[in-house]
């Protein structure tokens, strides 16, 4: 699928339509150098991107929220796109040939919320963001499976922070599991696995981490062990007291009654074992909760500098503070924090019913107690009942920490035996030979793209560890300069819509970048001669002053699809 406009509009009327064509597309920053007084920040050269990235999914908060400081908002933008009800629509075609044209995908979004909310595809409103995430697949990739996600799918063509134009393949976000990069690459390079079995292992190894975690804290009290071995101490304990007892002569009304409170006292122990499981469960969720909420204010700042580091290495040129990568971090345990807070209210719903369940069987038990009391006379025999009454309490208690133990322990051993046969379905020979073979096709462009911009092969490698496929970028001259990462990510996205296209691998042919400015004249007049070679569309935000004067400028002045400075900014907002 190409771009074919971008279309910005409110109540009054059209603000902007973005026309873009095939090869280059620049998005112009034209504000004066000479003019030290204004600044070419915040006119909207990089919200193109942001906008054609929320057509397709994203969060709509990037329009307007501070690049730096996440908790800050642009409210002059923020308001102006709510009271003016701001429309964006997006055209997609699968050709920029017109007499080709065989689908047309129009999406339009707004920023408003609950019934004014504007989400359609091709005409329908679709609210519901999984729903309009799903609809989207279908219709880009012809693909009805939820795993790997649209989002993830397009990450690699709309790159405009720092993390995504900093790293080639692990670019979605710092907290992308291994199986999710996994599932990603797979299909990408085209290799058939089965229908959701990718999806499938991801579920699994999540619901492994939290079984495992669940089953570490319920044994923390006791192990299982500890369990079983008292279990049998207390069952020869009853087999002692239920002698003592046949040893009186007693009624079978009374009988009756001791049977009935056992049951009670059997069924308020599995009711209390259930209440344990899901107060443990809401514990380790608000524990987890408390902790990242922690760490939005005290992270690992080894770790994380860590990262900034590594960026810093491919980039030297990085304008950004190590507090931009604490900024990111904080965002992304947010989006944490909000999906462990949507598990509590059902986790309370059953602690609720449980509290309910277990007081009825207190009242049942308390009148049924008073019967069995008042019919006993012998002060012996009241003694070995209450005795009796006490272990048999404790061993039902025993007994359902034990049964929860062993039922997490099955569904340990069923995830790991379902999760081996896929992971045994992966590490097939003839699965390992045809991941070597597409990955020898897509080097063959790749590395083809990378030695004209910088006379060096660079090509993918993958590796099986720990039980997932890992992609790695490398290259022959072993030399990657910091001022070459973006030269190689440019690389990469291009090579990918080329070989795609070869395999008849349903792919967008676009790609965005911001701040290129970095790499160097002569690299990016290759790259651009390589984007009019190929079918493709690349779309970059450039400032005008680093390409006056230059070789580039032609380029500048034949492709530019839109030129903005302060007194022309992208919303019109004076």
């Amino acid at each position: 699928m190409f771009l074919k406009f971008l279309n910005i509009s409110n109540d009054a009327g059209l603000v902007r339509n973005i026309p873009f064509k095939s090869g280059l597309n620049f998005i112009v920053d034209s504000t004066p150098k000479e003019n030290l007084k204004e600044s070419g920040n915040n006119i909207g050269k990089t919200t193109v991107l942001r906008l054609v990235d929320f057509c397709l999914g994203g969060d709509g908060k990037v329009i307007y929220q501070d690049s730096e400081f996440k908790e800050r908002e642009n409210k002059r933008v923020k308001d102006y796109l709510i009271a003016n009800n701001v429309l964006i629509e997006l055209i997609l075609q699968d050709s920029l040939n017109e007499e080709e044209v065989r689908q047309t995908v129009i999406i339009r979004r707004n920023f408003l919320s609950r019934k004014q909310k504007i989400a359609s595809i091709n005409g329908e409103n679709i609210t519901d963001p999984k729903k309009f995430e799903k609809t989207l697949k279908e219709l880009l990739f012809n693909d009805k499976a939820n795993k790997p996600s649209i989002r993830n799918l397009i990450a690699k063509n709309i790159r405009f922070d720092e993390f995504k134009m900093t790293r080639t393949l692990k670019h979605i976000n710092g907290y992308t599991t291994s199986e999710e990069y996994e599932a990603l690459y797979l299909y990408l390079f085209g290799l058939e696995v089965g229908e959701n079995i990718l999806e499938e292992k991801m579920e699994l190894v999540s619901a492994l981490k939290q079984e495992e975690k669940l089953l570490k804290g319920i044994e923390s009290e006791k192990s299982k062990n500890a369990l079983e071995q008292e279990l049998e101490l207390i069952k020869r304990d009853i087999d002692e007291l239920i002698k003592k007892r046949e040893a009186f002569n007693i009624s079978e009304k009374f009988i009756e009654d001791f049977k009935a409170l056992n049951t009670i006292k059997s069924e308020k122990n599995r009711v209390s074992s259930e209440l344990s499981e899901s107060e443990f469960r809401k514990k380790i969720t608000v524990e987890s909760i408390s902790k990242l909420q922690i760490s939005v204010s005290q992270i690992d700042h080894d770790a994380l500098k860590e990262i900034y580091e590594e960026a810093k290495f491919y980039n030297s040129n990085i304008n950004k503070s190590f507090k931009d990568a604490v900024d990111f971090h904080n965002n992304m345990l947010q989006k944490k924090i909000i999906y462990l807070e949507k598990q509590i209210p059902g986790l309370d719903e059953k602690i609720s019913q449980s509290n309910k369940n277990m007081n009825l069987l207190m009242e049942k038990e308390k009148e049924l107690g008073k019967r069995v009391s008042k019919s006993i006379s012998q002060s012996d025999y009241e003694e070995i009942v209450t005795k009796l009454n006490e272990k048999h309490e404790y061993r039902g208690k025993v007994s359902e920490r034990l049964a929860l133990i062993n039922r997490i322990e099955e569904s340990i051993r069923k995830n790991t035996d379902i999760l081996k046969e896929i992971n045994d379905l992966l590490e097939k020979e003839d699965f390992e030979e045809a991941i070597k073979n597409q990955l020898k096709k897509f080097n063959a462009v790749f590395s083809q793209i990378s030695f004209a911009l910088y006379n060096e092969h660079y090509y993918i490698t993958h590796k099986y560890e720990n039980n997932v496929y890992k992609f790695i970028t490398d290259n022959i001259e072993a030399n990657v300069g910091s001022g070459k990462k973006k030269g190689e990510i440019s690389a990469f996205d291009l090579a990918y819509i080329v070989f795609a296209d070869q395999e008849n691998i349903p792919t967008l042919h676009f790609f965005m970048h911001d701040k290129i400015e970095d790499i160097h004249t002569n690299q990016l007049q290759t790259l651009f001669n390589l984007v009019e070679k190929y079918n493709v569309q690349y779309i970059v935000s450039v400032i005008r002053d680093k390409f006056d004067g230059t070789s580039l400028e032609e380029y500048l002045e034949a492709n530019k699809i839109l030129e903005l400075s302060q007194k022309e900014k992208l919303f019109k907002i004076a």
